[in-house]
């Protein structure tokens, strides 16, 4: 894949992202986050695990003060990601945004389990 079509792929998930910070709902989580004490990270790129797949995803992610990704117990980790671009094998690509419906439950799922944390403190 040339070297112009890589930089429009990440134009496009360095928008996606952007738009995502800009949504209300992005912004009532980041303030959670802000007022317990957490941080509050968003990236996109490859899964870190596949050595062959080139899709490339947006994740969030809640950390706390030493940089580590928050477990709630049987619940899993407070961390999420959606699909943005899918490639094939023949370099077919097809773009997502990150506005599908499991990611945005996935959004209330972390801001409900970030309410049952603040009423337990």
């Amino acid at each position: 894949m040339n070297e112009n079509i890589f930089e429009t792929i990440n134009f496009y998930c360095q928008n996606e992202m952007n738009r995502l910070k800009q949504n209300d709902l992005y912004v009532s989580l980041s303030k959670k986050v802000e007022t317990l004490g957490f941080k509050l990270f968003c990236d996109f790129g490859k899964e870190k695990d596949s050595t062959k797949s080139n899709n490339l995803y947006i994740s969030i992610s809640i950390l706390n003060k030493k940089n580590e990704l928050i477990e709630i117990w049987d619940e899993g980790f407070l961390t999420i990601a959606t699909i943005l671009v899918f490639i094939d094998r023949k370099e077919r690509i097809k773009f997502f945004s990150w506005k599908d419906k499991e990611f945005l439950e996935d959004i209330y799922w972390i801001i409900n389990q970030l309410d049952n944390y603040q009423k337990k403190v």
